[in-house]
Parts: C-alpha cells; structure tokens; sequence
C-alpha cells in the first residue's frame, strides 16, 4: 500500500532542477568567458598605447631628418609597428603617424599622430 505524503522528489521534479542548474551555469560560463576575452582586449589595447608612446618619445630623441625616415623601436611578440612619416613644412614641421598592429590578424590597435619641429639642432 502506498503512502500518499511521501517525502522526497518525483523523478519529473529532479530532471527539471538538474535542467534548471545546467541553464544557470552554461549563462554563468558564457559570462565568465566574456569577461576572459574583454580582459585580453584591454591589455592588447594598453601594450599598443605603450608601444606607441615608446615609439613616438624615441622618434622625438631623434634628431631631424627629411625625408622622414626614423628607425622602428623593437615590439614584443606578436606586435608591429609602423611609422609613418611626411613632411608638412619643408626644414621645418613633419607629421609622424604611428600604428601599432597585432601581428595575428593585421589588426590595428592604435593609431598615434605627433609632430616633429626641427629647433634647428
């Protein structure tokens, strides 16, 4: 004879808790690997903004030549940098624009514009 207050689960009621808890952890997961991958972006964007900054201190350590043509700082793997160089007044003003790219997919992080005054060094 069975017993109608019975304490316990039907197997109906523990399928859908087990349901319930793979739904709360697969969102929690696909939040947690968001959050992983906005993270890396961050850190990509602020090694460009360094690099670049390196970049444009180093050119301006440099004297002045024309054409522009200033060396490239060395990048950590998986980075480049290119510059950029033209001149906007003749023995006087040169725009210098510096981009730092990833490597992997020639992606560009940053790109940076700075000016070159010759001081008559």
């Amino acid at each position: 004879m069975k017993r109608r207050n019975e304490a316990g689960l039907s197997l109906v009621e523990v399928i859908i808790v087990i349901a319930l808890v793979g739904v709360i952890i697969a969102a929690f997961a696909g939040a947690l690997s968001q959050g992983i991958l906005g993270s890396s972006r961050v850190d990509e964007r602020a090694t460009a903004a360094n690099l670049a900054r390196s970049q444009i201190e180093d050119i301006k350590a440099q004297p002045y030549i024309e054409p522009p043509e200033y060396t490239v700082i060395s990048a950590p793997a998986g980075y480049s940098i290119t510059i950029d160089g033209s001149i906007e007044t003749p023995g006087f003003l040169e725009v210098i624009r510096v981009t730092v790219s990833k490597d992997e997919d020639e992606e560009t992080l940053l790109e940076v514009t700075a000016y070159k005054v010759n001081m008559g060094e």
